[in-house]
């Protein structure tokens, strides 16, 4: 089986159906000739991230052992519960691998999580963000000045 080599160094197995859907790797062992022996560095993602995105994959490429709609929906619902920072680094891993699926099902988990018309503090709260600056606040009085149709608070 193909091996990946974290941005800090670490090293994972990944079978060729999880590799296969992330269109860099599979594009890299098909133009590459990548051997079994030999590992494909990626340079953009840590080791923590990499491990959660080759779960994933692995899940979804078959590899759960023909995985039912239902358990895959109850897979990326427990996938998705993490803190905003690694949610974040997912989505980051998910586009540099060009993993369609996984960037798709995360980027609608933060969207859900911020929609519904929430006060902007809420969605920092629910981002993980630090409170407004001095400037971003006077920015924002600016606009509801000068656009007050757009605001329904």
């Amino acid at each position: 089986m193909p091996r990946v080599k974290s941005a800090d160094g670490q090293t994972f197995v990944i079978s060729r159906g999880a590799l296969a859907m992330s269109h860099l790797l599979r594009g890299m062992l098909e133009d590459c000739e990548v051997g079994e022996d030999e590992v494909i560095p990626i340079d953009g993602v840590g080791g923590d991230v990499l491990r959660a995105v080759i779960e994933y994959c692995e899940f979804h490429s078959g590899g759960a052992g023909g995985a039912t709609v239902e358990t895959a929906a109850a897979f990326d619902v427990r996938f998705a519960r993490r803190p905003p920072r690694q949610l974040f680094a997912l989505i980051a891993a998910a586009q540099y691998l060009n993993i369609e699926a996984l960037q798709t099902m995360l980027t609608k988990r933060v969207a859900a999580s911020v929609g519904g018309g929430k006060p902007t503090a809420a969605i920092r709260a629910a981002l993980g963000l630090p409170e407004q600056t001095e400037d971003e606040a006077r920015h924002e009085r600016e606009i509801r000045e000068t656009h007050p149709w757009a605001f329904v608070d």
